[in-house]
């Protein structure tokens, strides 16, 4: 089904009549007909998610309220093996499959209308940019707020294959005033693109907005403007797996491609074997990489030897940089997966997600034409 902005929704569910009552199971909610329990599985997520969705007051299926754009996603069972992708977009999250992307926002805001309609407004400076409204349901086991299911397409970086599956989206709003979302991606026989078995779920949390969070949001908005082709690179010191210090304002005059990924990622840890070829055959062109990885907790010995093993003997960053925090969202970048390529000059030339979309315009870096 489709959801097209700014139009009413063509078909309408009766109001559903709110039934209080206790029994076996304790307190409940007849909704629509659908009894709502709270007994959502947290059992994967970090202590303060499961707190937050835990503390939800039984029996309330409302999201109403203003919310940051900006919060944090985690896939226990998908790439990021439970790790949390900061300053991750809530408009992404609900909108990523649609082919007319939504405007960038500061916050979204949801007005809730009896059982069967939900309108989103995303907010920028505190003014309406964009808004739809939705047809949505309650699932009956966990109370959340569920919005249509949508069909989803995959196309794997290094192999170019298709797969198809759904997504349903569910939200709720926690204890603690975050609202949380699951996503849960259906889709079989695809373990080259998507190498998990069964249902993939992410789940994320955006915290309720406040004048002093919208700031920080606009910090990050800037950020991300910043890694646009035409602009400088944001120059940066970490330290590598050996702990010795590294700045990429040391590679002026070469062209430096930065690539970000995943520990768990193995379609870009296999694109690693590819640019390691284009290495060996350019670096005495001018050409080098520094690749950030990120990973859980306690697996650094594993990622540098993730990367080596894969053929990478340039310079390999830890994402976390501790006591100093994460690489990534010093930079803008919601989460692993991008390369990044800077000219001789310092300058952005290319962003992109893909390494074969990046070997055009770092051909015509070490090859320029003739003038």
């Amino acid at each position: 089904m489709r959801i097209q902005p700014d139009l009413g929704v063509a078909s309408r569910w009766p109001k559903a009549g709110l039934l209080l009552f206790s029994g076996l199971c304790g307190l409940s909610l007849v909704f629509g007909g659908c009894i709502i329990n709270r007994s959502v599985d947290t059992s994967a997520l970090p202590s303060p998610w499961r707190t937050g969705i835990e503390g939800a007051p039984a029996g309330q299926a409302d999201i109403s309220g203003t919310y940051l754009d900006q919060g944090e996603v985690t896939a226990p069972n998908y790439s990021s093996n439970g790790r949390i992708s900061s300053s991750h977009s809530l408009t992404s999250f609900l909108f990523e499959i649609r082919k007319d992307q939504p405007p960038a926002a500061e916050e979204v805001q949801f007005a809730q209308f009896g059982g069967d309609r939900l309108t989103c407004r995303l907010l920028r400076d505190g003014k309406p940019v964009w808004s739809e409204e939705m047809t949505i349901s309650v699932e009956p086991k966990t109370g959340m707020i569920v919005l249509p299911t949508q069909s989803r397409s995959w196309v794997s970086p290094s192999e170019g294959e298709m797969a198809h599956g759904t997504q349903q989206i569910a939200l709720l709003k926690g204890g603690d005033g975050h609202l949380y979302a699951r996503s849960t991606i259906s889709a079989a026989g695809v373990a080259v693109v998507i190498p998990v078995a069964g249902n993939i779920e992410f789940w994320g949390r955006w915290p309720v907005s406040t004048p002093e969070a919208v700031v920080q949001v606009r910090e990050h908005a800037r950020k991300q403007a910043a890694l646009a082709p035409g602009k400088p690179f944001p120059d940066f010191e970490a330290r590598d797996f050996e702990g010795g210090a590294v700045s990429t304002a040391s590679y002026r005059g070469k062209v430096l491609v930065v690539h970000t990924l995943n520990l768990q990622d193995k379609v870009r840890l296999g694109a690693v074997t590819d640019m390691a070829k284009v290495y060996g055959q350019r670096r005495s062109a001018g050409l080098e990489f520094v690749s950030i990885i990120a990973f859980q907790p306690g697996k650094a010995a594993e990622a540098d030897a993730a990367l080596r093993d894969h053929g990478a003997p340039w310079i390999r960053l830890p994402d976390n940089q501790q006591p100093n925090g994460f690489i990534l969202p010093r930079l803008g970048l919601d989460r692993p997966g991008d390369y990044l390529l800077v000219d001789r000059d310092g300058t952005i030339k290319a962003r992109v997600r893909r390494w074969k979309d990046l070997e055009a315009p770092l051909a015509s870096l070490l090859d320029p034409a003739p003038r």
